[in-house]
Parts: C-alpha cells; structure tokens; sequence
C-alpha cells in the first residue's frame, strides 16, 4: 500500500467533502485514526488489515535490504 498516496488523497477529499466519514484527522500527530481511536494510516505507515485489506502472501528476505515483502489484497463482498 501506498500510504503517501492514500494520505494525500483523504487529505484532497476532505477539502472537498469527500472524505471517509470513518476517519478522524489527528493533527497534532498528522495522522489519521479511526472514530474509536485506533491508528489507521500516516504518510509513512498503514493498518493494512484494519483498512480491510487481507495478506495475500509473504516473500521472505526478498529485497536485498533484508527486508520481507508482503502484499495485501482488499477483497469486497459480492
């Protein structure tokens, strides 16, 4: 997930009423959180599975930085 991207478009949506309505903006800490509190994404950093969305696999040491790579999925209802 891209957590600029999805940062910079609630931020642009909300300029224009169309932002998600289950999102408060903390701004002392310019990040964003659910009505309950909890966090929900920052320019850096996501809650993939608390978004909704659901990991699809793991690549293990896949980047040369060591790092593991993982990709989600949002799956919707039918």
């Amino acid at each position: 997930m891209d957590c600029q991207l999805r940062y910079d478009l609630e931020m642009e949506f909300r300029k224009i009423g169309w932002g998600d309505p289950a999102l408060v903006y903390d701004e002392e800490q310019d990040l964003f959180r659910f009505r309950d509190g909890r966090f929900a994404f920052s320019r850096e950093h996501a809650d993939c599975e608390a978004l909704g969305y659901q990991q699809a696999y793991l690549m293990p040491e896949y980047y040369d930085e060591g790092l593991d790579g993982v990709t989600y999925l949002k799956l919707f209802a039918k």
